[in-house]
């Protein structure tokens, strides 16, 4: 995990609210990882395991367009 704080760009970790194979908490502790200096952040997708892509593709793609909204430069 040490290597992840040399990642300095803009990094969204998605993960399901009952994800057992990657749950919440290991998402919590890959952002501290990779630190402040990318703005990682977690957002946890509610009512979702796994496979939160195809359980809940729209809150899943809500996420992604705020996400890419705050980071992505449109010249």
């Amino acid at each position: 995990l040490d290597s992840l704080a040399r990642i300095a760009v803009p990094t969204l970790l998605l993960v399901g609210e009952a994800d057992g194979l990657a749950p919440p908490l290991c998402s919590e502790r890959l952002c501290r990882a990779l630190g402040a200096a990318c703005g990682a952040r977690v957002e946890v997708v509610a009512e979702t395991s796994h496979q939160l892509m195809q359980e809940n593709p729209e809150e899943v793609n809500a996420h992604l367009l705020a996400f890419l909204a705050e980071t992505v430069q449109v010249s």
